[in-house]
């Protein structure tokens, strides 16, 4: 007979398991973030002073327009991950199998896709986007870039996701830091030593593209899985319902670059990769965190525990908040003067675009401000319901960037894309509020308030004091003072309107 007591253990030792890959996975997720923002920061600075700005709008826009493939996706990826979370916890090994066959056969499909659009686009991109470079070399640029795609979809992408499902993300992210060491270090050697860009791209390509082969080789040790398991019904019951999320995600992550590759020219295509540079390292840093919980919202949802989910997203969500305000204030302060740093005496384009930077800021904090939100609506396996609303927020950033991009160039691209998030953002709270939380919409209005106030305040003061610096010593001296001042202003201000969780969190320090 189970009684009240076991019962009781159990759960406390359910949630022990969880915080404790919870705690691990956020720390190797921070590890590979702090690396990867480092060496993007390294490796660009190099290519620019020995290459120049048209060689990294190239590199960039090849990247971004291989990365329209991932639209094949159609979401399935998150939709395996959703749906693997029960078979998990019920132990199905069959289950389990018949989902990892799905999802293989599926994604040896794109890749098979991936080579023919490789093939097209080698032909298409230095006809219409780079005519005035040689041929050869544009073409053997877009195959070396891809290798790391094709390593992804004809062996190692379904088990990433079945390492999120397992709330193993850390031997993800461990394998991808040591990767990315080894490839980060070959291309500095090589672009030091005046190496051809090929080849620098081509030692940095294979060392990515070992990162499928590890992590199969852990996989195979960890869990037995028959990749080749028989099933009559299709395992993946939502599997066309995350096209929209996905849509969305690859508009957000490939079109800018791609549009003004098409509309403008690869210099500013290299304007906004530097900006973007500064940015994405931000989003992944967020992005990290925020994804590290998902598994841990869809283990909770799994087994029902709906009031336990509730009060842990209420403080999630204050926190989150709390962090991208603080950390994409500042970047609204620093921006700027970081690229002005990092691009001096690269005189070949005109990097000063204070306007851009300060969209694309709010743009992307935007963009961030929605992920709690996305986390839960992926963690409950909301799909089918939420797919409209996706579709609009891809269709409005294309549109909206198309129409604005021949008259403001990059702030036309950066105000669709703000437009969008912050339409996007409004709909998801409404639909977790009312269909998967339950809450109150007031909720989020007092944080939405409360963000408002702190930024304001705070960009008052900081730019009140500040002042433009000359080197990374002098950056590195104003971005101190700010990320002081904006942290003061965040304490106080949560200090009067969330006291309650200001003291949870400084409870939960002291415990560590």
């Amino acid at each position: 007979m189970i009684t009240k007591e076991s019962l009781v253990f159990m759960s406390n030792s359910l949630d022990a398991i969880r915080n404790k890959k919870i705690k691990v996975n956020l720390a190797t997720s921070m590890l590979n973030q702090a690396v990867v923002i480092i060496g993007g920061f390294i490796v660009p600075r190099l290519i620019l002073n020995a290459y120049g700005s048209q060689t990294n709008g190239l590199i960039n826009s090849i990247t971004q327009f291989l990365g329209i493939i991932s639209f094949l996706d159609m979401g399935v990826g998150m939709v395996v991950t959703s749906t693997l979370f029960r078979p998990l916890a019920q132990n199905d090994s069959i289950k389990i199998s018949e989902i990892i066959s799905s999802s293989d056969k599926f994604y040896r499909k794109i890749g098979c896709i991936l080579l023919l659009y490789v093939g097209i686009l080698s032909i298409f991109y230095p006809a219409f986007i780079a005519p005035y470079l040689p041929k050869s070399y544009v073409i053997l640029l877009i195959f070396i870039i891809s290798i790391e795609l094709f390593s992804q979809y004809f062996l190692g992408i379904t088990d990433l996701y079945l390492l999120t499902a397992m709330q193993e993300s850390y031997v993800q992210y461990t394998v991808q830091t040591i990767t990315y060491l080894f490839s980060l270090m070959v291309s500095i050697i090589l672009i030091v030593n005046h190496s051809s860009i090929i080849i620098v791209k081509a030692c940095s390509s294979f060392f990515l593209a070992l990162r499928p082969v590890i992590i199969r080789l852990y996989i195979q040790r960890k869990i037995s899985i028959n990749r080749f398991q028989k099933y009559r019904e299709e395992p993946i019951s939502q599997k066309w319902y995350g096209i929209g999320q996905h849509i969305s995600f690859v508009v957000l992550q490939n079109t800018d670059a791609v549009i003004l590759s098409l509309f403008r020219n690869l210099s500013e295509v290299s304007i906004y990769a530097v900006y973007n540079m500064v940015i994405i390292g931000i989003k992944a840093f967020i992005s990290s965190a925020t994804s590290s919980v998902m598994p841990a919202f869809g283990d909770l949802f799994a087994r029902d525990e709906m009031i336990k989910a509730r009060n842990i997203f209420n403080y999630f969500e204050w926190l989150i908040h709390n962090v991208i305000v603080l950390i994409f204030g500042c970047t609204s302060v620093l921006l700027l003067p970081f690229v002005m740093v990092y691009t001096n005496g690269i005189n070949d384009v005109d990097y000063s675009q204070p306007v851009f930077a300060f969209v694309i800021t709010l743009a992307n904090a935007m963009h961030c401000i929605r992920l709690p939100y996305n986390i839960i609506i992926k963690a409950a396996g909301k799909y089918k319901e939420t797919q409209g609303s996706y579709y609009i927020s891809a269709v409005s950033n294309v549109v909206l960037s198309i129409i604005l991009v021949n008259r403001y160039g990059l702030v036309g691209v950066a105000v669709g894309t703000l437009i969008s998030m912050a339409f996007h953002t409004f709909w998801m709270v409404i639909y977790q509020s009312a269909n998967i939380i339950e809450r109150s919409l007031s909720i989020f209005g007092k944080q939405l308030s409360v963000d408002f106030l702190i930024f304001i305040i705070a960009y008052k003061i900081s730019m009140y004091l500040y002042y433009v610096p000359d080197n990374y010593f002098e950056w590195i001296k104003n971005a101190l003072i700010t990320f002081g001042i904006w942290s003061i202003c965040v304490v106080i201000i949560n200090m009067l309107f969330y006291r309650h969780n200001i003291g949870i969190l400084l409870k939960r320090g002291a415990m560590r």
